[in-house]
């Protein structure tokens, strides 16, 4: 998404991406992405999946993300306005 459609590892063959995974590599933030999302991403690239967040955590950041950056969000075919994202996210 925040590739805009690009290749995520450009330059990495796909052969050679398990391994560059392994050595602990990652994707460096792609441009248009804010700071506090790339936050996410990486801790969700976490290699120790215990240490990974959960859902509801990841969930309650992208809300926080949501209310702070956007006045109204068509979510499920619904307008809300952003009071309401942090409700819908939490509900799964």
């Amino acid at each position: 998404m925040f590739t805009l459609g690009g290749t995520p590892y450009p330059g990495v063959p796909p052969a050679a991406l398990a391994d560059y995974l392994n050595e602990g590599q990652r994707m460096p933030k792609p441009r248009d992405c804010p700071a506090d999302m790339y936050g996410i991403m990486k801790d969700c690239w976490i290699q120790d999946s215990d240490r990974r967040p959960k859902f509801t955590n990841i969930a309650q950041r992208i809300a926080r993300i949501l209310n702070k950056h956007v006045v109204s969000v068509r979510i499920f075919g619904l307008f809300h306005n952003s009071e309401l994202i942090s409700e819908k996210l939490t509900q799964f």
